[in-house]
């Protein structure tokens, strides 16, 4: 039996992919809402300058994610919205803050429970990135 064959013997392949396709959904509903939030009103040129690499993170990492969930499917995953984007309150700095650090725990755990070391990585740096976001959407709330 292959490596790869044993992990899916060995592990909750399916809790995995379900998470998985949980983080894709989240991802692309994040790509729209910061794009959104990138052309808000309320913020100043630095918060947008920001808020653009926080996007292009987020790009990554949906892309990142969608591929996994293509090696281990065989099939495109199918996004849907999972959150409404309200880009003209200021208060979705504090929800974004909250969101970011959520991710953090899930892709902690996803990385420990990746079938490769790739994935593992991935999910390492994800987490990684998102700890930064959540410190710019805290500093945003903080900083006037």
């Amino acid at each position: 039996m292959d490596r790869y064959s044993q992990w899916v013997t060995d592990n909750d392949y399916e809790g995995f992919l379900d998470k998985l396709q949980m983080v894709i959904n989240h991802k692309y509903s994040t790509k729209y809402g910061y794009q959104k939030l990138v052309n808000a009103e309320f913020n100043t040129r630095q918060q947008v300058v920001i808020l653009r690499n926080i996007l292009n993170d987020e790009v990554r990492h949906y892309q990142q994610f969608a591929t996994m969930y293509l090696a281990l499917t065989g099939r495109e995953p199918v996004p849907n919205i999972s959150r409404e984007w309200l880009e003209d309150d200021p208060e979705v700095f504090f929800s974004s803050y909250l969101s970011e650090q959520k991710n953090v725990s899930i892709y902690n755990e996803l990385s420990e429970r990746a079938p490769t070391p790739l994935f593992r990585e991935q999910f390492k740096r994800a987490s990684a990135d998102e700890q930064n976001h959540a410190i710019w959407f805290l500093s945003f709330l903080t900083v006037n």
